[in-house]
């Protein structure tokens, strides 16, 4: 199972927080930042296990984000925390 090279978003949006995969259109919300990547990391786990048992190749089946994401990453702050598993960035709304 392989994420790397994968960017993800945080967008807050006061009540709630989510994350997006930009590489992989794979999405997560949650409360708090903490419990959105949590339930992000969980779910990007089970895609890619998926794909892992059926050997299909994750880039095909699950495809990326729309575009407007994509547009949104320059605008973001980098976290300044390292993850092994993505690149993350944080925005607002």
């Amino acid at each position: 199972m392989e994420s790397a090279g994968l960017r993800v978003l945080a967008i807050d949006y006061g009540d709630v927080v989510i994350m997006q995969g930009l590489e992989l259109d794979v999405a997560a919300q949650g409360a708090s930042e903490d419990q959105a990547r949590e339930r992000f990391d969980t779910a990007l786990r089970v895609e890619l296990l998926e794909c892992a048992k059926n050997d299909s190749d994750p880039n095909e089946v699950i495809g990326k984000a729309p575009t407007h994401f994509f547009d949104s990453w320059d605008s973001c702050s980098p976290d300044e925390s390292k993850t092994d598993d993505y690149e993350l960035r944080r925005c607002a709304a």
